[in-house]
């Protein structure tokens, strides 16, 4: 489901796509609230404000049977619900949003517009739904004369059965009305919004239910005095209204938006329903849940319900067994988690909607990413979530809770031990989270997951990644014991031991070819095909620089594709959001062009054939340089430019070669980021040169033959850890042969080995790779 928002708050445009786990990140004051806020609102609205005439009966084929009526589910019947759904966004708006967020002002949301994009598995799943509770609403489909509902054998039709045929005709229309009516309200679940405020109403919503339910029962007494005014004293009738005005007075000093008045609703029939607390032996996962959150964040303080001395009940924290304190006089961190942890116990059910401001307020850095971890894991029970935040440890965390092993659960176990909680629920597949960054320049942008942000927490990232390569590797020989994880590469880079080749292949590969966002701009590289490598690599590195020579201009990325008997080498430079000076990017494109021709010529074998090309990415206000990019393309050498509007996909350029003809288009590619695809299973001599370098060598004997460390040598000499210390492959290469050799030590990682072999040949390698044994050269 997508929902798109125009002009709300300094947003002018920004379309969501509601995913099992939906993120917006934003700085303070960039209305991430008011996203929140009017999707919640959006939400109950088609919940609880529906209504549509009976004019829609004509778009929908509901046909007579000789003993039932048959609802055909059929492009049209979608149509229908989508448009019933875009109809009841686009009424919410004008005085009813203000009233909604209690905008006193009247000009805030005078402008805003909401519409919303509704899928055919969205209805599919609500007509599940539907059938699903036919038997709760067997009294209503009785009163309408329905004794059964079921879909017919090919699933394309909805039956249903009247108890007197008599009576075909009578309720037609109203029990496809309230079918309809079913449909839509299914597509939206029960939701709660859980507000910023929510520190501060925890100890206080007593205080205002009270005044809230004092000013309803005073609205009621006026009702009732409406009809009765004969009966009563003029003076009584005047001190009534003086009570009620100054009702009213107190009342618009407690004003808030619905969201948090439905929060203070939650906390009250959560205290007044007087459910008993659950039984360990009867508690659902929604309750264990609760208990990990007391056991791993708040160090097994319990948040209970105790009666009052006069019948009622009241938050406490348990701290010890026979010690019971005041919620008011907790941490700030138990009060705030006091309200998921009493849903979790009380309301939480699969299907729901969990709208949440701010998760991270009052905890400390670990203890948010044990909640998103949490958070993950109630995903995975069934409930979808919506969260605000501008914390950089969760994000960073996000990295790597999206990055298990799925298709093989015993290494998504292994990998879940690297968790906080140990937890494999914790991880999240990338189709089911979004990710949203909200920027100052009052555009939303999509944004992607893996480098939103940089915390101290994503160190994680890398040790899931080699955790998963590993156990890969060893997939096809369980017997053996795991061995330890591939070590860490070095910070800096040792210009004795490595030349800028092997520089640029163990320190600069980006495994997930992502860049972050770096002055306004980032983009990512996608690969949709498996039959292809492609390996992203940072070359404007700060504290280990590839180019030796700091003044030297140099470009932000460079990548490396291969398919095909194509080998395209792809230099990739990013300009700010500053439209001036874009032509000094051609000159950090064109210096490292010259570079790494030199390199590849002292280093690797004359017969490797290869493409040279560049992208520029400029600001969508740029002026591109278009005189020094046709002067390069006179020499042979393409730069094409690419204007950006927040997220660029490279795939499209990176993967093939562009010639003189396509700088026509200068001007025209304006590039916004736009995912058409899902990312193709890595292959493995893929992993192994983006994941698995190290940057040490193993000291054997073919490293005496093969190895010199003289400063001047020429050729590349890397090893690759495969799957145990014992098992490597040597990246081989010597000017002045004919091709480039994969040297293997051992049969251990034989079925790895034989894989590799094959995608060379897959890839139509052969004639510039192959793989030899380092036994048989040692």
């Amino acid at each position: 489901m997508k929902i798109k928002l125009l002009n709300l708050g300094s947003i002018k445009e920004a379309e969501v796509d509601l995913r099992p786990l939906t993120v917006i990140i934003g700085p303070n004051n960039s209305n991430k609230t008011y996203i929140a806020y009017s999707i919640y609102g959006l939400w109950i609205n088609h919940r609880d404000g529906l209504f549509f005439s009976s004019e829609i009966l004509e778009k929908i084929e509901f046909t007579n049977q000789a003993d039932h009526w048959s609802l055909k589910i059929d492009r049209r019947f979608y149509d229908v619900i989508s448009e019933i759904v875009q109809k009841s966004a686009s009424e919410f708006s004008g005085i009813k949003l203000q009233s909604f967020f209690q905008d006193s002002s009247g000009k805030i949301f005078e402008k805003t517009k909401f519409s919303i994009e509704i899928s055919e598995d969205d209805i599919k799943t609500a007509i599940e739904k539907v059938l699903a509770h036919i038997i709760e609403y067997r009294q209503s489909l009785a009163s309408f004369g329905i004794k059964k509902i079921e879909r017919s054998d090919n699933n394309n039709e909805i039956l249903f059965y009247p108890e007197k045929e008599a009576e075909i005709y009578d309720y037609k229309n109203m029990v496809l009305l309230d079918f309809v009516a079913g449909v839509v309200t299914f597509s939206f679940s029960d939701i709660l919004p859980l507000p910023a405020e929510r520190n501060a109403f925890i100890n206080t919503y007593k205080m205002l239910a009270n005044r809230r339910y004092k000013l309803l029962k005073e609205n009621q007494r006026e009702r009732l005095i409406r009809g009765r005014i004969n009966r009563e004293p003029l003076i009584q009738g005047l001190i009534n209204r003086d009570k009620q005005l100054e009702l009213l007075k107190e009342q618009g000093d407690i004003r808030y938006p619905q969201p948090v008045e439905d929060f203070l609703d939650f906390l009250t029939d959560i205290e007044l329903e007087n459910k008993p607390d659950p039984i360990a032996k009867n508690k659902n996962d929604f309750q264990k849940l609760a208990d990990q959150i007391e056991k791993y964040i708040q160090n097994n303080n319990k948040t209970i319900f105790k009666k009052t001395k006069f019948g009622g009940r009241e938050i406490k924290v348990s701290v010890k067994r026979s010690l019971e304190i005041d919620l008011y006089n907790a941490s700030s961190s138990i009060k705030q988690l006091a309200p998921l942890l009493l849903y979790l116990r009380y309301r939480a059910k699969s299907g729901d909607f969990l709208v949440i401001d701010e998760p991270e307020m009052n905890l400390h850095p670990e203890s948010q990413v044990k909640l998103l971890e949490s958070l993950a894991i109630l995903v995975n029970l069934g409930v979808r979530i919506l969260l605000t935040t501008h914390s950089p440890y969760l994000m960073a965390h996000l990295n790597n809770i999206v990055n298990g092993n799925h298709q093989n659960p015993e290494l998504l176990a292994e990998q879940a031990k690297l968790l906080y909680l140990q937890d494999s629920r914790g991880f999240l597949k990338m189709e089911q989270v979004s990710a949203y960054e909200i920027k100052i320049i009052n555009y939303f942008l999509y944004t992607t997951l893996n480098t939103v942000f940089v915390g101290i927490l994503s160190a994680m990232y890398q040790l899931i990644f080699n955790k998963s390569f590993l156990q890969f590797m060893k997939q096809d020989n369980k017997t053996k014991k795991p061995k330890k994880d591939v070590p860490q590469k070095k910070n800096k880079l040792d210009w004795q031991k490595f030349n800028f080749l092997e520089n640029l292949l163990i320190f600069c590969t980006v495994p997930n070819r992502i860049a972050p966002p770096e002055s306004g701009v980032s983009f990512r590289i996608t690969k949709p095909e498996k039959d292809s490598v492609c390996i992203l690599f940072k070359t404007d590195r700060q504290k280990d620089p590839l180019v030796r020579n700091q003044k030297q201009k140099r470009p932000d990325y460079l990548s490396l594709f291969i398919q095909n008997d194509l080998l395209l080498l792809t230099i990739i430079e990013m300009k700010g959001t500053n439209k001036n000076s874009t032509s000094t990017g051609i000159e950090q494109i064109t210096t490292f062009r010259d570079i790494l021709k030199q390199e590849i010529a002292d280093h690797v074998t004359s017969k490797l054939k290869y493409k040279l090309q560049a992208i520029l990415l400029t600001p969508y206000n740029a002026d591109i340089p278009e005189k020094e990019i046709y002067k390069e393309a006179e020499k042979g050498f393409i730069i094409l430019p690419i204007q950006y509007d927040s997220k660029a996909e490279l795939y499209p350029y990176v993967s093939k070669t562009y010639r003189k003809a396509d700088l026509s288009k200068i001007g025209k590619i304006k590039h916004s980021h736009d995912e058409q695809h899902k990312e193709s299973d890595c292959l493995l001599i893929e992993n192994l040169l983006a994941r698995q370098a190290s940057d040490k060598r193993k000291q054997d004997n073919y490293y005496s033959c093969k190895f010199t460390p003289a400063k001047d040598r020429q050729g590349i000499y890397i090893d690759y850890q495969v799957s145990s210390d014992q098992d490597w492959i040597t990246l081989l290469t010597d000017p002045q042969g004919k091709k480039v050799q994969l040297a293997y030590c051992s049969d251990d990682s034989q079925s790895s080995i034989d894989q590799i072999q094959e995608e060379i040949k897959n890839l139509n390698l052969c004639r510039m790779v192959e793989m030899v044994s380092r036994l048989i050269n040692s």
